[in-house]
C-alpha cells in the first residue's frame, strides 16, 4: 500500500536498537522504542496515516491503543514484521 498511495504516511518503527541492527532498518521511518513513545507523541503526526511497525505486530497493536488513547485516529498497525514487509518505497536497510 505504501508502495502505491501518494508519500502522505508515516512509518514508526517501535522496535529495539539491537533489532534494527540485527534485523535492519526501514528507510524512511523514525524509530521511537515502545519505551520512548510516551515522551514523543509530539514527533508523531496527526494529519496523516501512522503506520506502526514492530518485529511481528504484537507490540504495534498495543501502540496502536497507546495511541488511540492520546487522540491519535490514523493509525494502521503493521502484522508480520519484516517477513511480510514489502517496500520498494521503503526498504530495509542492513
Amino acid at each position: 500500500m505504501l508502495d502505491t498511495e501518494p508519500e502522505d504516511w508515516f512509518i514508526l518503527d517501535i522496535r529495539s536498537d539491537d533489532e534494527l541492527e540485527t534485523e535492519g532498518e526501514i528507510q524512511n521511518a523514525k524509530h521511537i522504542h515502545l519505551t520512548q513513545l510516551s515522551e514523543n507523541y509530539d514527533k508523531l503526526p496527526r494529519d496523516k496515516p501512522i503506520y506502526i511497525f514492530c518485529g511481528s505486530g504484537l507490540r504495534s497493536i498495543l501502540v496502536a491503543s497507546l495511541m488511540k488513547n492520546k487522540g491519535f485516529i490514523n493509525q494502521r498497525v503493521v502484522l508480520g514484521g519484516l517477513e511480510a514487509w514489502n517496500s520498494t518505497t521503503c526498504p530495509v536497510i542492513e
